[in-house]
């Protein structure tokens, strides 16, 4: 047997000491909803992503949606009471009023990051669930974490709706986090008009049909009369509306802006411009906690701020946060009397350590859990992102409605990370439609080897507390990250205590089975954390 460290992947949560504030200040100012909070009670906002509903679940926080919750979303008129308009993988701005026990959403507003016609698709080649999509001459990156409307539709022969459903000439909105090589994307959705065709983006006779793009501004006409943000040229007209009385000059180069423009001529002509880097008046008067890529940290002046999100922070200190630029992070504070975040939280956002696809043999309703046959229990909470492809639409599922849906014999697909004391946290779990019987199929999993036994003729490595067993794999069947065959031998020599592998069983229910995977095949998982 070989023996070498477990490798354990860890959140890191730093808590660090406050002044000027806490999280735990109560604001007296009153939210954007008009609605003052009660005595006792904190208010807050909170930038993120949608990961579940029955009530609104953001970053795995759950926030009650109560008669006086206004949900504002992008192209729809305010609604009250109502998160409909909602889906899972939607990144909002949350208000909220909070006590001891629970958070109440006084108002959530949805606005997407880009709205475009698809122009290219580049899958990954390694995996053909992600890859890259050109929108607006804009680098979209789609993981497989990216949530997508059911208006997308199955385009392929593959079950569900994912990247490769994805098709030059859709036109699409994307909600997403901004990084230096493009548009990371939380959400994807189908942008159709009344008649189920995709709409056309730019008519200047149809209204709302605008293509829109948030970014940079890269450069200011002498004259003023175009701007170029994120490589591409808009101009301006007696009709563009400037929000927020901006002045279109030198000065605007380097800030975060939201656009809108028709097409005509094959020029874009600008119809709206506003920035959006800067927080609103209340924001700093509320408890503040932001999701995103970590953009940049600028220690040049007195105050060091950062960028998340275009949005720029002043910060009271930003040594943590270091080497961190380019990674996913949460960051929790409140503001000074000088506008300034008091850090009280970062969270650093790791890989997934564990997947596993495979049927179910038990639902759990009351404790909320599924047991495939692997015996892998994958317990479900607002942190958990559900998808289920069995049904049109699954964008606004809450967990009770999800198990409520499922029986004996579905098909899951279910995403983990490892917590500190070696229990996972199922961050998405989805039902994947078969053509065949889901309990006579073959079963994957994949994550990291805690443990190795046997030798190089009859070997085993635990993942996720199953062996997987290769007792019966050919010689052909064990393959590099490259899928190329490398043989048993090699595979054996190279194999450690840390590194990921992917397995999948025989077809057959007696090929998975509790705590045992007897692989057909075997593949080294490229290192990629």
């Amino acid at each position: 047997m070989k023996s070498l460290p477990k490798l354990t992947l860890l959140s890191l949560a730093l808590t660090l000491a406050g002044c000027g504030g806490s999280l735990d200040t109560a604001i007296n100012e009153p939210p954007p909803s008009g609605v003052i909070p009660p005595p006792g009670k904190t208010s807050s906002v909170v930038i993120g992503t949608i990961t579940g509903f029955g009530s609104v679940y953001v970053d795995g926080v759950r926030y009650d949606v109560d008669n006086n919750t206004v949900v504002s979303a992008e192209d729809e008129e305010d609604v009250v009471g109502d998160d409909s308009t909602l889906a899972i993988g939607m990144k909002v701005k949350l208000y909220a009023s909070s006590d001891s026990e629970t958070h109440t959403a006084e108002r959530i507003e949805y606005d997407d990051d880009l709205e475009g016609v698809i122009e290219a698709i580049t899958p990954d080649a390694a995996n053909p669930l992600t890859g890259t999509i050109t929108v607006l001459g804009q680098t979209v990156i789609i993981d497989e974490f990216t949530a997508f409307d059911s208006d997308v539709g199955n385009n392929d022969a593959n079950p569900g709706i994912d990247f490769r459903d994805l098709q030059v000439g859709m036109s699409i909105e994307v909600s997403g986090y901004p990084t230096d090589t493009g548009l990371l994307a939380t959400r994807i959705d189908r942008s159709l008009d009344n008649n189920g065709n995709d709409k056309e983006f730019g008519n200047p006779e149809i209204e709302n049909d605008e293509i829109e793009l948030k970014g940079y501004v890269d450069s200011v006409a002498d004259d003023f009369t175009s701007i170029v943000v994120n490589g591409i040229t808009f101009f301006m007209a007696d009709t563009t509306v400037v929000e927020d009385n901006l002045i279109i000059d030198q000065n605007l180069v380097g800030a975060y802006v939201e656009v809108e423009a028709d097409i005509v001529n094959g020029e874009y002509i600008l119809t709206e411009i506003e920035r959006e880097d800067n927080l609103s008046d209340d924001d700093y008067e509320r408890e503040f906690e932001i999701e995103g890529i970590l953009q940049a940290i600028d220690t040049s002046s007195d105050i060091p701020s950062i960028t998340i999100n275009g949005l720029v922070i002043l910060v009271n200190d930003v040594s943590s946060l270091e080497g961190l630029i380019g990674q996913k992070v949460e960051v929790e504070g409140s503001f000074n009397e000088n506008d300034v975040l008091i850090i009280s939280e970062i969270e650093v956002e790791v890989e997934e350590s564990l997947e596993t696809e495979d049927a179910i043999i038990a639902i759990d309703t009351e404790n909320k859990a599924i047991t495939t046959r692997l015996g892998l229990v994958i317990s479900l909470t607002g942190a958990s992102r559900i998808e289920d492809d069995a049904t049109d639409s699954d964008d606004n599922l809450s967990v009770d409605e999800f198990l409520a849906q499922l029986a004996i014999g579905d098909m899951l697909k279910a995403h983990a990370v490892e917590n500190s004391d070696g229990s996972y946290s199922w961050t998405k779990v989805e039902r994947i439609e078969l053509a065949e019987d889901a309990l006579n199929s073959s079963c994957e999993l994949s994550g990291y080897v805690t443990e190795i036994t046997g030798d190089e003729t009859d070997f085993g490595m635990y993942i996720g507390g199953v062996l997987v067993s290769t007792s019966r794999t050919l010689d052909s069947h064990f393959r590099s990250g490259d899928e190329i065959t490398i043989g048993r031998t090699y595979f054996f020599n190279q194999l450690q205590v840390g590194m990921e592998v992917e397995a999948e069983s025989f077809e057959g229910d007696a090929y998975c089975t509790e705590g045992l995977l007897d692989a057909e095949e075997v593949e080294l998982e490229n290192d990629d954390s």
